[in-house]
């Protein structure tokens, strides 16, 4: 489900996952049947931009991965079989609203360019994803891209604010002996 704050900040939830996400500066925020989350320049559509971004949650048991790298691979998989000569390669990290790092990925050789930064969570992994016709595109709206993934926040699941709970507990104990 999304639920638009306005034009550019919404609420994406669903089983296993809640986030909000904003538009970068000079984009705007719709959605799609397949992506909760799907960015353009606000100057065309998204079925006409040359550059698009979007937010998909992914759910690990569904999909089979237990990992970023088995995500990253499953993604690297599906491209090939459109584009066989597709790569994929670990370029760095991008940071979130709360100053988390998250794992980013260049894909190339498939006739396009992409940056994918992945969000791992205990039940599912958040897909940030630039794309671009050319390099030079991508290049351009590597700072768009950036503002997004800095936008976002995860809001935690029951079982995962226990299990950092739990963490924080164990970790003060150790701390204070």
């Amino acid at each position: 489900m999304c639920v638009h704050a306005d034009d550019d900040a919404a609420i994406i939830d669903g089983s296993n996952y809640a986030f909000t996400i904003a538009a970068p500066k000079g984009w705007k925020l719709t959605s799609t049947e397949e992506l909760p989350a799907a960015f353009h320049p606000a100057d065309t559509t998204f079925e006409k931009s040359a550059v698009v971004m979007y937010v998909r949650p992914g759910d690990k048991r569904r999909l089979g991965v237990s990992n970023v790298q088995e995500m990253n691979g499953l993604d690297l998989k599906g491209i090939q079989q459109q584009h066989p000569d597709a790569k994929s390669e670990k370029v760095g990290t991008v940071k979130t609203a709360l100053g988390i790092e998250i794992p980013l990925y260049s894909f190339s050789g498939g006739g396009y360019s992409e940056l994918v930064a992945y969000a791992e969570h205990e039940k599912t992994i958040t897909v940030f994803v630039v794309s671009a016709d050319t390099n030079e595109q991508l290049k351009a709206a590597r700072p768009a891209f950036d503002a997004m993934v800095a936008s976002y926040i995860a809001f935690s699941t029951k079982a995962e604010a226990l299990k950092n709970s739990a963490a924080k507990k164990k970790k003060a104990q150790s701390v204070g002996r």
